[in-house]
């Protein structure tokens, strides 16, 4: 399973079971424990699911891959802290009882399936009370289960598209589907070697990657392969693409934790983010250099002179390394920038969008 940052309605272990005295009561999980139990079962998918290397670097345990997603919950919109707001307010009906059927079954599924699957009672676990025609900010919050941002914000509830028809993006799918190839469709089953697939949406099964030249999954590329650096899983959940003059797949051998130690990503050696650490490269051949602190706003992230060294600045930070003086003077981390402001690069930006010189506004709705 390529473990991506999935919003599904409840999950696993942290949950409470509440029964009343009558024998034809069913468990029910509290609204309180939707959190830890959703971030406690992905973390446990972590654990033994194929992920993403980026996962392997910033993640280091259970633990920490729990913090993780708690702090990443907080700071994107239309997350399960923003559907539990509309809980609150009203605008989503929870039942915990669904919610308990949903976490036994996602708890069941084998690592390809739980990625691509969202079991009935998960969906039925959140109710929308907002009409067709209404506004709304998420889709959860829509009868229809589809709220249509892409014309206003707040959008308005509409209904989705449906199962076979043409489809600009998965979101606006009736529940269950996904925009593949511009089509509304329902995961079935994991796809292997040869099998035609979607990069957006990647199907494919453990061992397999989504070529996106060829649009079909592939075998996962061995160490000292070309590749190109396109896809996270092309070199596997246990290599990195190392680009150059020849980008080829690497093992990943060593994740260093120690402060001070060589960072070398031609040979493997990678600095772990999970322990506060970011590769000084000073090499930029080999892409290899010293593991030191992530840099933070006002810190040093470009050196220059005969010891030209680069480090990237904290990306969950919201900081960016401010290189508009050009190679030939230091450079430091700075806030990124808010919207209406002027921009040379994309990473300068709070939106990570500058658009024609000035940072674009960050999407609104949730």
């Amino acid at each position: 399973m390529k473990i991506k940052l999935l919003i599904i309605s409840v999950l696993f272990t942290f949950f409470a079971v509440a029964c009343d005295d009558s024998d034809s009561s069913k468990p029910t999980v509290e609204i309180t424990e939707v959190e830890a139990s959703y971030y406690d079962l992905f973390c446990g998918k972590f654990t033994t699911c194929d992920n993403a290397p980026f996962f392997n670097m910033v993640i280091g345990d259970r633990e920490d891959c729990i913090v993780f997603m708690e702090e990443m919950s907080d700071s994107e919109s239309g997350g399960l802290p923003d559907i539990l707001d509309a809980v609150d307010q009203g605008k989503i009906i929870y039942d915990g009882q669904k919610a308990y059927e949903c976490l036994v079954e996602m708890e069941a599924l084998d690592c390809d399936t739980f990625e691509n699957v969202e079991p009935q009672a998960c969906r039925d676990a959140f109710t929308g009370t907002i009409a067709l025609g209404e506004s709304c900010s998420l889709d959860e919050e829509c009868v229809s289960g589809f709220c249509d941002t892409g014309d206003s914000c707040p959008g308005t509830c509409t209904e989705p598209v449906l199962e076979g028809n043409e489809c600009d993006y998965s979101s606006e799918c009736e529940a269950g589907t996904e925009c593949i190839s511009g089509e509304c469709i329902a995961f079935t089953t994991a796809l292997t070697e040869g099998d035609t697939c979607d990069p957006d949406e990647d199907w494919c099964a453990e061992g397999y990657y989504c070529n996106s030249d060829s649009d079909e999954c592939e075998s996962y590329l061995a160490p000292g392969d070309d590749c190109d650096g396109y896809n996270e899983m092309e070199c596997g959940p246990d290599g990195l693409c190392v680009e150059g003059d020849t980008s080829v797949c690497v093992e990943i051998t060593t994740l260093v934790e120690t402060q001070g130690e060589v960072c070398d990503h031609s040979q493997g050696i990678i600095c772990a983010y999970y322990a506060g650490l970011s590769c000084a490269y000073d090499d930029f051949e080999n892409m290899s250099g010293t593991c030191v602190t992530i840099p933070q706003n006002g810190d040093l992230c470009f050196i220059s002179g005969e010891n030209m060294t680069m480090i990237g600045c904290d990306f969950f930070g919201d900081s960016y390394c401010d290189m508009s003086n050009g190679y030939q003077e230091d450079a430091y981390c700075e806030s990124k920038k808010a919207a209406e402001t002027s921009c040379e690069e994309n990473e300068e930006c709070l939106s990570d969008w500058c658009d024609n010189g000035s940072c674009a506004p960050e999407e609104e709705c949730k």
